[in-house]
């Protein structure tokens, strides 16, 4: 081993958020290739405040090396690491070839809560890690981890052996504002379908190529670059595209500037690249990568308007929303609006805008892009909260016109009503049947013995006693509207349909009408004025309804 790893580690004076990266070489002094194996052992956790052994709960602890496998999941509390060199979640690091070196890079953190960590204050930890050269393969399961150097900064990825990336990683420089994301179930191979043994950004002598018309360079140029086992550089290719994030030093940005995103270098000349959100700020650029490369951030004037913008393609989309359930009897269009379009620089410079769209005028959304000169983007803009009426639109040169409000649905509405009318002309009540006893309906002896019950008024003016004269009476308004204005004040009682004295009284207001011209058929009103009276006290107690 190396002096460095054969000598203890001592760190002291620990914060919440402090981390740290110890490397240890490790050399194969024999005469064919070997794998190593690391576990370990001797945990120790000490408690100084008597309120528990907290540190250690905090405290996590990664391995990057090139050719690492192992089948636990890293970063990791260090009780959780294999104590043996058997134990289930092996280590192992090769083949490492006779007379090589391997360099491990062991990574620690106080992970920082957010909550207050002084149980911590005064504990301790110690542990032994054990190193042991061995010529047994790998366990038949296992993963392999990609190195993430962000400018010597080391984060272990863990992948299978297809370079599928188990779990999602954000690797971060030592100052913490340099980033590179990757998702979990992305695929990185190179164009060989290797996959790399390491991802390596690194500050690079820059290529003096201009960067977008009316912009300037800010910082460094970076290489993003993949390392296969052997150390050859390759290019990677991700099946996701990963989010980088480049520091910038604010100091250095122009009055009137902003970053306007990480460029990549393609063909001869600098790239925009697309990113996930368009929060400009001040201190950083993001963009999404789907392979390595030179990168490079660019700043370029702010609200400016001295370039001419365009709309096109002009899109307006209404929110829809029924009213009515489970049929809709009307239809709310326009409360909402979503209006889409491509925005185009037609100058000759790039530059960051604030595009606005007007509705009747005013300013109701706002939304801000990135455009190089001659470059389109599509937009989006929301408008709520639409007053019914017709309305007009403005974004940049373009204007449209729409209507919001609601329309009544009149095909649900009519139909019902329509089908009802048709049924209520086409009823027919049936007469009573059976004996009669006391001048009153009552049903008497088998289905087969039952006979109409006589009497004077089964048959007055020619119109047998409950049916309609005329199958159009039933749609006289007069006469619908006489019998829904009694029934409306006992609707919540709907057993109250069968009282004989509210028959009674049915009975009473519609006789009172008879001979009213608006009431229509003076002989319908006197059969059904009959019916109601004959109906509404049977002798039986019954409730007159058959």
């Amino acid at each position: 081993m190396g002096d460095h790893g054969s000598l203890p580690w001592s760190i002291s004076s620990l914060q919440p958020g402090d981390r740290g990266t110890e490397a240890v070489e490790v050399r194969n002094g024999g005469t064919s290739p070997a794998y190593l194996r690391i576990w370990i052992s001797g945990v120790q956790a000490t408690d100084q405040g008597n309120d528990g052994a907290a540190l250690i709960e905090y405290m996590r602890f990664g391995l990057a090396a090139e050719g690492l496998r192992t089948t636990m999941e890293l970063p990791a509390a260090i009780d959780r690491f294999p104590a043996s060199p058997s134990d289930r979640g092996q280590l192992v690091i090769g083949p490492i070839g006779a007379g090589a070196a391997a360099t491990m890079y062991w990574t620690w953190e106080f992970v920082e809560t957010g909550a207050p960590q002084n149980d911590a204050q005064g504990d301790g930890l110690s542990f032994d890690i054990s190193y042991m050269l061995t010529d047994a393969p790998p366990p038949a399961v296992s993963y392999r981890y990609v190195t993430i150097d962000m400018l010597g900064w080391q984060t272990a990825m863990e992948t299978d052996s297809t370079g599928v990336v188990q779990h999602a990683v954000d690797a971060v420089d030592p100052l913490g504002i340099h980033h590179l994301r990757v998702a979990a179930g992305t695929r990185i191979i190179d164009v060989e379908g290797n996959v790399p043994s390491r991802l390596v950004l690194s500050v690079i002598e820059g290529p003096d190529i201009d960067g977008p018309a009316g912009t300037v360079k800010l910082g460094p140029t970076y290489m993003l670059q993949g390392r296969l086992a052997d150390g050859a550089p390759t290019e990677v290719m991700f099946s996701t595209p990963a989010t980088v994030v480049l520091g910038v030093n604010a100091a250095s940005v122009p009055a009137g500037y902003l970053p306007m995103g990480v460029h990549r270098l393609a063909d001869g000349a600098w790239s925009r690249l697309p990113a996930a959100s368009w929060n400009l700020s001040r201190w950083s650029a993001e963009g999404s990568v789907n392979g390595t490369g030179t990168l490079a951030v660019f700043a370029a004037p702010a609200d400016d308007d001295t370039s001419p913008l365009s709309a096109r393609n002009l899109d307006i989309q209404l929110t829809v929303q029924k009213n009515g359930w489970p049929i809709a009897l009307s239809t709310t269009r326009g409360r909402s609006v979503t209006v889409t379009a491509t925005v185009t620089n037609l100058g000759n410079t790039s530059g960051i805008y604030s595009v606005e769209l007007l509705v009747d005028g005013a300013a109701r959304s706002t939304v801000v892009v990135v455009l190089e000169a001659g470059e389109g983007r599509t937009v989006t803009f929301t408008v709520a909260d639409m007053e019914d009426g017709d309305h007009e639109l403005t974004l940049l040169d373009r204007t449209a016109k729409f209507r919001s409000g609601t329309s009544v649905e009149w095909l649900p509405i009519l139909v019902p009503n329509a089908l009802a009318i048709s049924l209520l002309a086409y009823v027919r009540r049936r007469p009573p049947r059976g004996r009669r006893s006391g001048g009153r309906g009552a049903l008497r002896g088998s289905p087969q013995e039952v006979q109409e019950a006589p009497g004077p008024s089964a048959l007055e003016n020619g119109v047998p006693m409950g049916e309609l004269a005329s199958n159009a009476d039933i749609a006289n308004p007069q006469l619908l509207g006489s019998i829904s204005d009694k029934l409306e004040g006992r609707r919540e009682h709907p057993s109250d349909i069968a009282n004989p004295q509210l028959m009674g009284s049915i009975s009473e207001a519609l006789e009172g009408r008879i001979g009213s011209a608006p009431d229509g058929n003076p002989q319908l009103m006197r059969s059904l004025g009959s019916v109601w009276e004959w109906r509404r006290a049977p002798p039986n107690g019954g409730n007159g309804m058959a």
